[in-house]
């Protein structure tokens, strides 16, 4: 609690005052999910407590900022950072770093039955993209 006093004077010397007091509201606690890892072209949840509204920057390998839990998809180790407001307006940031391992890791599909009927008609190896100069022999 604070003490807000005004005093008001006129040029004739009458003056008088008042005091209210005021709270002055901490900024919210914002918590986030421990570092962590991820292979290259994979995603992992973040997640963050503390506010009622979030933004998360950087931005580009989220799935969305806006919310506490985004799924990030970063191609090199990056460290978000999560700003969350209260009802208040009042903010409060904090970090987590996501590792990127780059460990190859792909899915290839097994099984192929190019009969026309939708299913595995195609060959595809899921992840392929985000490594540069792949190529399949």
């Amino acid at each position: 609690k604070y003490a807000v006093r005004l005093t008001a004077s006129t040029d004739l010397g009458c003056k008088d005052s008042i005091t209210k007091y005021i709270n002055i509201i901490p900024p919210p606690l914002i918590t986030v999910s421990p570092d962590t890892s991820v292979s290259q072209g994979y995603g992992v949840q973040l997640k963050a407590s503390g506010g009622n509204l979030y933004i998360w920057e950087p931005s580009e390998s989220l799935n969305k900022s806006g919310i506490p839990d985004p799924i990030a998809s970063p191609l090199e180790t990056t460290v978000f950072t999560v700003t969350g407001a209260d009802t208040y307006g009042c903010t409060g940031t904090a970090t987590v770093k996501v590792s990127v391992v780059k460990d190859f890791k792909l899915m290839v599909s097994n099984v192929l039955t190019p009969d026309g009927n939708g299913s595995n008609d195609t060959w595809y190896i899921e992840n392929i993209e985000t490594f540069d100069n792949a190529e399949v022999h």
